[in-house]
C-alpha cells in the first residue's frame, strides 16, 4: 500500500514494480515489449495491453503527471516542475 493524502492507497505489485523501471530510466521511452519483459520476463508474457491498463491504475490511484505517453512507442517518466 501507498499513502496520497493520509489515505491508503492499495497498489498491486506489479504496479509498484512498473513505477520503479520507469523511474529508474528517466526521459527514457520504454516500449510495451521492454516494460513487459522486465514486469514478467519471456515464459509469462501476458497481452501487452495490461501495461495500459497499470499505467492508467498508477495515474488514477496516485494522481500521478510525472508518467507520459509517447504515442505508437510506450511510455516514458519525466518528473514535472
Amino acid at each position: 500500500t501507498a499513502t496520497l493524502n493520509q489515505a491508503a492507497v492499495d497498489i498491486k505489485p506489479k504496479e509498484i514494480q512498473l513505477l520503479k523501471l520507469l523511474i529508474s530510466h528517466p526521459s527514457q521511452v520504454l516500449s510495451r515489449a521492454q516494460i513487459l519483459d522486465a514486469l514478467y520476463g519471456e515464459n509469462e508474457a501476458p497481452f501487452d495491453r495490461v501495461v495500459d491498463v497499470y499505467i492508467n491504475n498508477l495515474r488514477k490511484k496516485l494522481a500521478l503527471t510525472c508518467i507520459h505517453t509517447v504515442k505508437g512507442v510506450g511510455y516514458k517518466y519525466e518528473e514535472t516542475r
